[in-house]
């Protein structure tokens, strides 16, 4: 999971400016324990990697202290999601990359993207804004190219990926509401 660290001012920036920075730093700091213990439940490996760097100590106190947490390292999103994809290829025969947008995501989500990669390459949980809020591979369907000049937080991004993706086996899963706005916050039911 790629996750900013939960610093008041520095998450969620465009919903903090509707609901205020103390309320916005609580929803999510909830969001990241819920994906983390669906995470856990899940029963695999899994590591958070997340930014600032001076934010240890704040993903610490929000996870506890069993946490595999790692730096995302430096370059923009697509070069932190690419290096985390890598990372975890060169370990595993299948990965799977979330980031901390969506705390709907279960258990079950997670061992379904495992048994999808069983048929597939490439499995993408689109997001209703046109990005997407889940990717996963198997290391031979690995497509660093996916991460290079994408134009990022823009509605194309899906889009995008599946073009550059054509002769892939690619699986898509249901749509999901990432959690940016509070429009996004209401349409999500929460």
């Amino acid at each position: 999971m790629l996750a900013k660290a939960p610093i008041l001012g520095f998450v969620k920036t465009r919903l903090a400016r509707e609901l205020g920075d103390e309320a916005t730093l609580g929803l999510y700091r909830w969001m990241l324990q819920n994906l983390h213990q669906s995470l856990q439940e899940s029963g695999y490996s899994y590591e958070i990697a997340y930014t600032p760097p001076e934010g240890f100590e704040a993903m610490r106190e929000a996870l506890g202290g069993e946490s595999a947490l790692s730096l995302q390292g430096e370059g923009d999103l697509g070069a932190k999601m690419e290096r985390a994809l890598r990372d975890a290829l060169s370990h595993h025969s299948k990965a799977l990359l979330i980031g901390s947008d969506t705390p709907t995501l279960t258990p079950e989500l997670f061992r379904r993207v495992d048994e999808l990669l069983q048929n597939h390459e490439i499995v993408i949980g689109p997001a209703k804004d046109g990005g997407y809020y889940l990717i996963a591979f198997t290391q031979e369907g690995f497509m660093p190219e996916l991460f290079h000049a994408m134009p990022w937080s823009t509605s194309l991004v899906l889009q995008e990926t599946l073009q550059r993706a054509r002769g892939k086996r690619v699986a898509l899963l249901e749509e999901r509401e990432d959690i940016d706005t509070l429009e996004a916050l209401m349409r999500a039911g929460f």
